[in-house]
């Protein structure tokens, strides 16, 4: 078994259903007849239960199987390669439901030439409203695999019918198969033995829309059969249709009788006539007057001393015409018109314009004519179809006008009769109006009428009041939503609203299509011009004049005074508030402070050693620090002479500074002399000499420089120079490890040495 999504056809899962259970069965719907030999049908039935989700599109659950019985079934072409598909729908999540059952199980044989019928009726759960009908059953597996383990997916074919046979004629009989769409009772005489597959179905309908059917796809096997009494009987020169027997034009119908009794049998006949009570016969071949058109079911009970049977048939009279289609009609516009016989039942309804069927869709004018016909009782009808339409017409659009209304209307079609809606007295074709609205006018003739509408209207005259506002504002100008309006303001504003933060005369200008219209106004707003300044701090002393500004006739100060200015030489916060002439307000305020410039101390003038730096050092916790080196720190470290002095900032912008002057000994030397290991004595100026590139001024300073093996190479006591620049007896040295020793005198006036190596490098 396949489950399959019931919209994208995708496989969804497979199961196996094993273990059924068999049992013979026995069905039969025959009350008189010997049980025939050779005749054994056993129903197996499987269970089992799986738990799946049918999601929004919902499921189809199949199984598959191969191949019908080849040998005798006549309905198929090619049977013995037909499979077969049995198939259910399960309906989304969205949709509660439990599938219609079938109450009884077919019977396992029909016979030949007997009357038959079969209880199809279902059951459903869910009280589902249940329609019953033939369908063509399915083709399923192949012969080359005849019981797949899983069915292909959807959608499945339909098997192929031989020649003379359809969905509505699977078996052959007459009369031929019919089944009661309400009950589900199928009736049958089969007249040809065989093997035949038949297809039924129930459908489920709830509140009007279909949910799901359920599918019998079954085999009747037709044979011949004995019988100890069967009813049966039929009319000559009637036809049956639709499980009636369509009787002719008259009233009077004669029956013959066709029943079989091994024995002797009396016969006993219901015509099923309402009128009466009396409308029965015990004749073997009756003749019975029904009283007008209807439809009646005769029944005939068959009696012998075996065995009692009986057969229950309809019978259509149709002796008076049975339908009516009606007065002729007359459209005043294009229309879909159906005409109906209301003769479902009618062995067939032809039409002047070529369509059949009872009920049929026109939109053509015109004489139309249904014949129906009951076998040899026909009747006719017609009806005619009239096209009475206005002649198009007009009003002009919609008119906007831009002054005074007067304006003629007109129709445009003259010999009609109108009515326009100004006034009852206004029936004319045209008419003048003079003020806005909407006005319609009905055009008609003798059977049709048409509404037309025109709206004159004018265009809005926008008004906005003058306002007055007193220092800053934002001004909100609305003038609404207009129809069909584009709007422009004295600001540039495009929308129908905007808003203004400045005085002065202002306009705005409202187009309605071609007209215009608009208003100016006055945004009266007096300036007090009137500042203070930034809050401020002064350093050691304050002296400031505050304007209130021109634009006052009074000022009231926050330490009392009236005057337009005054002088401040204290610290404090101070207010004023200024009044002009249209009594406005405005107000502003400023805060002065006051504090003493630093002091700052960074020592007496002092004297260094050659290359000995000294730290001078200003006090901490100053904003800013301004050397005359050019640096921002609290120190700086210097080795040349000069004078040097600091300016400090405190957190107020106070400043203070101080200064000293640094002399240099140009003969002492740092007591702790530095001296390199290695110099490029290459005559690029960078590092040509040992120790130092300056010259050594102190009076008792030397140096010697000795090779590796002690032969002295350099001596300043012999030299003008008191560097080495790496030349020995005017040659420039090799490039090795020398050895030097100096001599020299400290800051603190003692004599010392040093000696140690130092690298030529080129």
């Amino acid at each position: 078994m396949g489950v399959f999504d019931a919209v994208t056809k995708s496989k969804v899962t497979a199961f196996t259903m094993t273990n059924a259970t068999g049992k013979n069965v026995n069905t039969v719907n025959y009350d008189c007849v010997k049980a025939p030999s050779g005749v054994c049908v056993v129903e197996y039935t499987y269970k089992k239960t799986i738990v799946v989700n049918p999601g929004t599109n919902g499921l189809i659950i199949a199984h598959q199987l191969c191949c019908r019985n080849g040998g005798t079934i006549k309905n198929l072409i090619n049977p013995g390669e037909t499979g077969s598909t049995y198939w259910c729908y399960i309906p989304p999540t969205t949709i509660a439901n439990s599938s219609p059952r079938f109450k009884n199980l077919p019977p396992v044989y029909i016979c030949k030439d007997a009357p038959l019928e079969v209880d199809y009726s279902a059951t459903d759960p869910d009280g589902d409203s249940l329609v019953y009908s033939f369908y063509t059953p399915y083709i399923g597996a192949s012969a080359d695999n005849p019981k797949p383990n899983e069915p292909t997916s959807p959608n499945y074919n339909p098997v192929l019918w031989r020649a003379g046979f359809n969905t509505s004629n699977q078996v052959p009989g007459n009369p031929s198969m019919f089944i009661n769409s309400s009950t589900g009772l199928y009736t049958l005489t089969p007249n040809t033995i065989g093997t035949y597959t038949i297809g039924v179905k129930v459908t489920e309908y709830r509140n009007g829309f279909k949910i799901s059917s359920t599918f019998r796809d079954y085999q009747f096997n037709v044979i011949n059969c004995e019988f100890d009494v069967i009813a049966n009987y039929d009319i000559p020169g009637a036809t049956a249709v639709g499980g009636s027997y369509s009787f002719g034009c008259e009233d009077t119908v004669c029956f013959r009788n066709k029943s079989f009794s091994k024995g002797p049998a009396t016969y006993f006949w219901d015509f099923g006539d309402p009128s009466t009570t009396d409308d029965t016969s015990t004749a073997i071949n009756p003749c019975w007057v029904f009283p007008g058109n209807g439809n009646y079911t005769v029944t005939l009970t068959v009696t012998s001393s075996i065995c009692e049977n009986e057969y229950k048939y309809d019978v259509r009279i149709r002796s008076n015409k049975p339908f009516d289609l009606g007065p002729d009609k007359i459209f005043c516009g294009d229309f879909l018109q159906t005409l109906d016989t209301k003769t479902p039942d009618a062995i067939s309804v032809n039409w002047s314009n070529g369509q059949k069927g009872s009920r049929i869709f026109v939109q053509d004018t015109g004489i139309y004519i249904a014949d129906v016909s009951y076998g040899k009782c026909s009747y006719s009808d017609t009806i005619q179809l009239i096209y009475k339409k206005v002649p198009e017409f007009n009003l002009p659009q919609d008119t906007l006008v831009c002054g005074d209304v007067d304006i003629l209307l007109d129709v445009g079609v003259s010999g009609l009769k109108y009515q326009w809606s100004s006034a009852f007295k206004d029936k004319g074709q045209t008419l003048r109006v003079t003020s806005s609205g909407i006005y319609s006018v009905v055009v008609g003739n003798n059977y049709c009428t048409e509404r037309d509408t025109i709206r004159v209207w004018q265009p809005s005259d926008p008004a906005i009041d003058d306002v007055f506002y007193c220092n800053d504002f934002n001004h909100v100008v609305d003038v609404g939503e207009i129809e069909e309006a584009s709007y422009l303001w004295s600001n540039g504003a495009t929308a129908n609203s905007t808003t203004y933060t400045t005085g002065g005369e202002q306009w705005v200008r409202v187009t309605q299509r071609y007209c215009i219209n608009g208003d100016s106004f006055n945004i009266t707003n007096p300036i007090i011009n009137l500042e203070l300044g930034e809050d401020e701090h002064f350093c050691d002393n304050l002296n400031v004049r505050m304007d209130g500004g021109p634009d006052g006739i009074s000022y009231n100060w926050s330490n009392g005074s009236t005057s337009r200015v005054i002088n401040v030489s204290t610290p404090g916060k101070y207010i004023v508030e200024v009044q002009d002439a249209y009594g406005c307000l405005k107000s502003d305020s400023v805060t002065f402070t006051l504090s003493i410039s630093p002091s700052i101390y960074i020592g007496e003038d002092t004297s260094i050693c050659v290359n000995s730096p000294t730290t001078i050092n200003a006090p901490e916790g100053f904003e800013t620090y301004q050397w005359s080196t050019g640096s921002g720190e609290s120190s700086i470290t210097t080795t040349l002479e000069g004078g040097y002095k600091v300016t400090v900032t405190d957190e107020f912008g106070c400043m203070g500074d101080d200064s000293l002057y640094v002399k240099l000994d140009p003969e002492a030397l740092p007591n702790n002399l530095y001296v390199p290991n290695a110099f490029t004595p290459n005559a690029d100026a960078l590092n040509d000499y040992f120790p130092y590139t300056l010259p050594v001024l102190q009076p008792g300073y030397f140096l010697i420089i000795y090779t590796r093996w002690g032969e002295k190479v350099f001596d300043s006591r012999e030299s003008i120079n008191t560097s080495w620049d790496g030349y020995y007896m005017g040659k420039r040295v090799p490039a090795e490890t020398y050895m030097y020793y100096m001599y020299y005198r400290g800051c603190d006036g003692n004599s010392r040495n040093k000696k140690g190596t130092i690298n030529v490098l080129y």
